[in-house]
């Protein structure tokens, strides 16, 4: 199985991962070449998409050339909730409930995805001071909650349904990387947001 994980890095990387840095810089010499404000909003757009993507590429790389893989998924996200706290001069709380535990793969990368894009979207939009990351691993659940003191994104849950329907600030992505795992994802803007989300408990294997 380790042989499988290390071939399907190397094909990631000679194949994927090299074609999106190209992309990038067809992207970045397009940008340069052209004065029309549309054309530069276009390629600045495909050159952002090229290197969040390859970012997310490199990470699978990462794991799948890890011989470990059993660091639990409260180290990781606690490490990623820690870093950015330091990097933003946001103030941060990460809490624990249960014992830590490695999860599969996909699911490893799918969670620590969705934490960082819910610290991605507090940094740019919430204007929060504090920030909490709440963990609880069952024996079949885990259950994350991320919750900020930010301005919110709207009054009623009608208003944050639309903001989720039009994929305003990676709501939807998030959504769709827990429901992958057979997760249930909601969201509450009153006072601040609040994420809630629950997945089945997966086992590393």
């Amino acid at each position: 199985m380790l042989e499988e994980r290390q071939r399907i890095a190397r094909d990631l990387h000679d194949t994927v991962l090299k074609t999106l840095h190209g992309l990038a810089l067809e992207a970045h010499a397009l940008k340069k070449q052209s004065k029309s404000p549309a054309v530069l909003e276009k390629s600045a757009y495909i050159q952002g998409v090229c290197q969040r993507s390859s970012q997310e590429i490199r990470d699978i790389i990462s794991e799948l050339r890890s011989a470990e893989g059993n660091e639990g998924i409260a180290s990781l996200m606690s490490s990623i909730v820690e870093t950015w706290g330091r990097n933003t001069g946001i103030g941060t709380e990460f809490t624990l409930s249960g014992v830590d535990r490695p999860l599969s793969l996909i699911a490893s990368y799918n969670l620590r995805n969705v934490l960082s894009e819910a610290l991605l979207n507090v940094q740019r939009h919430a204007s929060a001071s504090h920030l909490n990351v709440s963990l609880e691993l069952m024996p079949g659940e885990m259950r994350l909650e991320i919750a900020d003191n930010g301005k919110g994104l709207g009054s009623s849950g009608d208003e944050v349904f639309a903001v989720v329907t039009k994929g305003k600030y990676g709501i939807a992505g998030m959504k769709e990387r827990v429901e992958q795992l057979n997760g249930q994802f909601s969201i509450d803007s009153n006072g601040g947001t609040r994420l809630l989300i629950s997945v089945p408990l997966i086992s590393a294997s």
